[in-house]
């Protein structure tokens, strides 16, 4: 009985909200977001809370300050009608398309590829975490060079 009650109830409101016209509630995180926060976390330190801190406040200044900085400074060099150093390009020829706020994709993408390369623990990683990545570069390699005890 209760069920049955409930999916009634389910399926009137389902059927009444777009006629309210009520703000709904965003529950779903979109695909850039997620992609944000994997930047901030494996930028900081996983592991790590001020890694962490660390990790998403230089991915929000590279959002919203550095990447809107220089979209806004390259059209202003659009406009000012002069040439590109070393090309003799003239600024107006430059497409409009590249604009770095646009490629925020890439330049998250890139950060992560850079930082899975040269810096895999992160910026501040956790005691744990910076130990066990040490022992598995530098640990089989300290066990081949010793030979094997005999029993």
């Amino acid at each position: 009985m209760r069920v049955t009650r409930l999916l009634f109830l389910g399926f009137s409101k389902s059927r009444l909200i777009p006629y309210l016209s009520l703000p709904m509630v965003r529950t779903y995180v979109t695909f850039m977001e997620s992609i944000g926060v994997l930047a901030m976390v494996i930028l900081g330190g996983m592991g790590s809370i001020p890694g962490a801190v660390l990790g998403a406040t230089i991915v929000t200044v590279l959002n919203l300050q550095v990447l809107t900085e220089l979209s806004l400074r390259l059209s202003a060099l659009r406009q000012s009608g002069g040439l590109m150093p070393l090309l003799g390009i003239p600024w107006t020829q430059f497409p409009n398309q590249l604009e770095p706020a646009k490629y925020q994709r890439m330049v998250f993408g890139i950060v992560l590829i850079v930082m899975m390369i040269f810096r895999t623990e992160g910026l501040l990683p956790a005691v744990r975490r910076r130990l066990e990545i040490q022992e598995a570069l530098h640990g089989d390699a300290d066990d081949a060079d010793q030979p094997a005890k005999e029993a």
